[in-house]
């Protein structure tokens, strides 16, 4: 208890951690710390190169070269919560401030992992170009080869239409050659030609009859 009768809790490890470290003795906050909640980590600035403040839990937040990187939950909140307040100088930092930050607090890492995104980068965008241009000749390829089938589907298509007329132009002569023939047969070679015979309709005579007779006895 103190002189005016008051408990007062003990401080924290990490509160006596920075009091031997700065001299600064921390605050003594009659609530419990709150609760370490990691999250992802916000930059924020300071108009002052250097400025600290306390939660409610007592716990310090300082800022050190103008920036602070708040990774728990429970800073994120409070900060933001004094800005909406209208804390001076005090706001969130802009991504450009953010990668200053980085540089300041660890200048090797910083550097490193912008050489590596950079390389990332320029690796992705000649990808993205070369993958384009094979897209575009691929593409060009395929119409290409497109033309060149139609154009040959289109002349197999005309000749087989000229070989079809000409087929049945050459069966309509056959047809009538054939006809022809069975009308007048060849000659054939050492033996008469014998011509039609004629063909009398209508009733025949006995004399008719009797000359067929005679003619076939004589021979």
């Amino acid at each position: 208890m103190d002189q005016f009768g008051l408990l007062t809790p003990p401080a924290d490890v990490a509160g006596a951690q920075m009091a031997a470290m700065t001299g600064v003795q921390p605050l003594k906050a009659l609530t419990q710390p709150f609760p370490i909640v990691k999250t992802e980590p916000v930059v924020y600035k300071s108009e002052f190169p250097t400025m600290s403040m306390h939660r409610r839990d007592g716990k310090r937040i300082s800022f050190r070269n103008g920036y602070f990187t708040a990774d728990q939950k429970a800073d994120i909140e409070h900060l933001d919560y004094e800005i909406e307040a209208g804390f001076p100088g005090m706001r969130r930092a802009t991504p450009e401030e953010t990668q200053q930050a980085a540089f300041m607090e660890n200048p090797i890492k910083a550097t490193a992992e912008k050489a590596a995104a950079e390389a990332v980068s320029a690796v992705a965008a000649e990808y993205e170009q070369r993958m384009a241009a094979m897209r575009e000749q691929m593409e060009a390829e395929f119409a290409e080869r497109m033309r060149t089938a139609k154009l040959m589907a289109g002349q197999a298509a005309g000749t087989g239409a000229k070989d079809s007329v000409g087929d049945k132009s050459a069966s309509a002569a056959e047809v009538d050659k054939l006809a022809q023939g069975a009308a007048t047969p060849a000659p054939t070679a050492g033996k008469p030609t014998l011509g039609p015979l004629p063909v009398t309709l209508g009733a025949v005579s006995t004399a008719q009859l009797g000359g067929g007779a005679a003619d076939s006895t004589s021979k």
